[in-house]
């Protein structure tokens, strides 16, 4: 995939920010709601994207919270109808 130079340019940034928080303790579950990640993007991402960088128990942290997420969103959604 061919990337024009304000896109590396945004991927760069999103690594330093990445790494910055990742130094000061951030978990990675705290990354992923910080940036108000959903279960469909991510569920795309793996589609889409090359994320090998992760390890199988990032990936399963990553997937059990936003199931939870999802799980509490339509629990609240329920008690409202």
């Amino acid at each position: 995939m061919k990337m024009d130079k304000e896109t590396m340019k945004e991927l760069m940034l999103s690594q330093l920010l990445g790494y910055k928080l990742g130094k000061e303790g951030f978990s990675i579950t705290e990354l992923v709601s910080g940036a108000g990640l959903t279960i469909d993007e991510w569920d795309d991402m793996q589609d889409e994207s090359d994320i090998t960088s992760l390890c199988d128990s990032d990936r399963k942290e990553i997937e059990e919270y936003l199931k939870s997420k999802l799980n509490l969103e339509v629990k609240r959604w329920r008690t409202h109808f």
